[in-house]
């Protein structure tokens, strides 16, 4: 609760610095890195790949991130690619803010349907990135990119690609670089 966690320059010259093939089948959420309770982390550089939130109640949310309980998670590095979860392969976001102004968010799948409490929810939720739907038990969350992000070639469990799903999403201030990609599902 409260607390911050940053990720930075996690490399030497011959190697990247990884969170990498952790599975999670028995809680819900954060594959690789479970932010939540007002906290915040910090993606500054790095690589957050293979890991897995899938589990067989369908609510596996967050593959790579999970961001839960009005926390924050900033990105202005690094990648976060080849993780699975149920919704938010790549990232899940409930209640929480999102700010992205570089790395990349590719290669991430959700992988089924996303059941919250008896309600089932469509499947093929949020290949790259998931910001829930409003509900009783949820507030909004946001997401805010600039500078050079890339969002692509994140699919759902049909093959389809599925970067981006949920709202809302603001440029910020200082604008999208002439080099960024981000496909965005509706």
């Amino acid at each position: 609760n409260y607390s911050a966690l940053t990720v930075t320059d996690c490399h030497d010259i011959d190697h990247a610095g990884k969170i990498t093939h952790i599975r999670d089948t028995a809680y819900h959420s954060g594959g690789g890195v479970n932010v939540s309770s007002h906290s915040t982390f910090t993606l500054h550089n790095g690589i957050i790949s293979g890991n897995n939130a899938i589990n067989i109640q369908k609510n596996g949310c967050g593959g790579g991130v999970s961001v839960f309980g009005t926390s924050t998670f900033n990105m202005t590095g690094g990648s976060i690619t080849g993780n699975t979860a149920n919704g938010g392969g790549g990232v899940d976001l409930h209640s929480s803010t999102f700010n992205m102004t570089g790395g990349s968010i590719t290669g991430n799948t959700a992988v089924g349907g996303v059941y919250y409490g008896s309600t089932y929810k469509i499947s093929y939720y949020g290949g790259g990135v998931l910001l829930e739907e409003p509900s009783q038990y949820i507030d909004s969350s946001t997401m805010t990119v600039s500078g050079s992000v890339k969002i692509t070639d994140n699919k759902n469990d049909a093959g389809i690609e599925n970067n981006v799903l949920g709202g809302p999403i603001t440029i910020g201030n200082s604008g999208l670089h002439s080099d960024a990609e981000i496909g965005i599902s509706l």
